[in-house]
């Protein structure tokens, strides 16, 4: 009888234990809330006024095709970041994300919508775009022959508010360097003053394609301005 009834408690202990490791398991696998991009967002919160920005007709098509009823959050079109010839053609785009959970939290994501010749269209790919990770020099300027996207020849105008783009001009009154033209306001960290990130479209010079660089530029309390960083965007690192 004794043995008997070690046996079925060997068996109960067996059963909860498998029934724990599969319980962690979920919790492991589990996908990142809105909340949790917040964490690890590094301090930055994403500019509220981002504005959509009008793609070109048939990329705005298939945008607004493939995002209609988008299940956990909202999307915008906030840049047009460029384009990879594959057997038809991948748009890469930089949109605001609002959640439609955890209080309608704000986060950039990158998308890809591939194109093919007959005008079919899928989302094929859609990454978290962390700001923190472009608050560092070391990154390489890209080469955009060997990743394959090119920068589009117009680029869609975004809305810079008067504020910000005053802070930009401001700071770049003495950078020395290729001036980079301010396409989007990303967001802001609040230190000893503001940080501002600003998306910004680096012009082709001499054997250098076109690409896109985080410019951090830093305001104290009393309005001085300055360049902190200035990190190349890699869309194939980014996207593949």
């Amino acid at each position: 009888m004794k043995r008997l009834f070690a046996l079925m408690l060997t068996a109960v202990l067996m059963i909860s234990l498998v029934a724990c490791s599969s319980n962690k398991n979920k919790k492991e696998n589990t996908a990142p809330t809105a909340s949790s991009r917040e964490t690890l967002s590094g301090g930055w919160t994403v500019n509220h006024e981002l504005s959509a920005v009008k793609l070109p007709e048939d990329v705005q098509k298939a945008f607004d095709k493939n995002f209609a009823g988008a299940r956990g959050a909202e999307y915008i079109p906030v840049a047009y970041l460029g384009t990879k010839v594959v057997s038809g053609l991948n748009h890469a785009i930089l949109c605001k994300s609002t959640s439609k959970t955890d209080n309608a939290a704000e986060y950039l994501s990158a998308a890809v919508i591939y194109t093919d010749t007959d005008g079919n269209s899928e989302i094929t790919d859609n990454v978290d775009f962390v700001i923190a990770n472009y608050t560092n020099t070391s990154a390489a300027t890209p080469d955009q022959r060997a990743g394959g996207w090119s920068i589009p020849d117009e680029i869609p105008e975004a809305k810079i508010s008067d504020k910000d783009k005053s802070v930009f001009d401001k700071a770049l009154e003495n950078y020395n360097g290729t001036k980079p033209e301010p396409v989007a306001m990303l967001g802001t960290q609040v230190v000893a003053g503001t940080n501002y990130a600003f998306l910004c479209l680096m012009p082709a010079e001499g054997d250098t394609l076109a690409y896109y660089q985080i410019f951090i530029i830093y305001a104290d309390l009393n309005g001085k301005t300055d360049v902190i960083n200035a990190t190349p965007l890699d869309l194939a690192s980014l996207l593949g």
